[in-house]
């Protein structure tokens, strides 16, 4: 059997396909910390009977808060995107992520900490789920699309000294390089 081709984007498109990934382990993991015993012995509160429990709206609270963090993340992955690049909007993402994780390990009955380190990972979580399909497709092998590829790096649009016919020109031939 022959080795794959272009077995550095397969690695590189795996990668980044982690954003998706951390998007549903959040939801399924916390989902089993909530029914753990300790978990509401340390959150809940003392009821009459001896037994320990969370009021709905804390919990919901507590497990929402992911939501408001990938929100906010998604929407500020695009200037984050744009002034960092695709890989320092991963940086960004990582050190949220483990911020919020961090944060929801030392707290040990702080309902406030533990809902704020979920809007912490959230954040992390959602600048990846935003940008990792930009990256994907900027990587992306030229035999699988369909589509001519552009230096994107070789046309700035944001260079003030490039008139408009200037970008459309040095598009035009790496369309034509492309093509031949």
């Amino acid at each position: 059997m022959a080795p794959p081709k272009h077995i550095y984007a397969w690695l590189i498109c795996g990668f980044a396909t982690l954003g998706a990934w951390l998007y549903g382990y959040d939801g399924v993991y916390f989902t089993g910390v909530v029914a753990l015993g300790v978990f509401v012995k340390s959150f809940g509160t003392l009821q009459p009977d001896g037994t320990y429990s969370i009021r709905p709206s804390d919990l919901s609270a507590m497990t929402s808060m992911i939501q408001v963090g990938e929100l906010v993340g998604s929407l500020g992955s695009a200037p984050i995107n744009d002034y960092l690049g695709r890989k320092g909007a991963w940086i960004v993402g990582s050190l949220f992520v483990t911020i919020g994780v961090v944060l929801q390990l030392v707290t040990s009955s702080s309902q406030a900490i533990i809902s704020g380190g979920r809007a912490v990972l959230g954040f992390g979580v959602g600048a990846f789920c935003a940008t990792s399909p930009l990256y994907i497709a900027r990587i992306l092998v030229t035999e699988w699309s369909k589509q001519p590829r552009i230096d994107h790096d070789a046309v700035d649009m944001r260079n003030d000294d490039k008139s408009d016919r200037d970008v459309e020109k040095v598009v035009a031939e790496q369309v034509v390089q492309l093509r031949e």
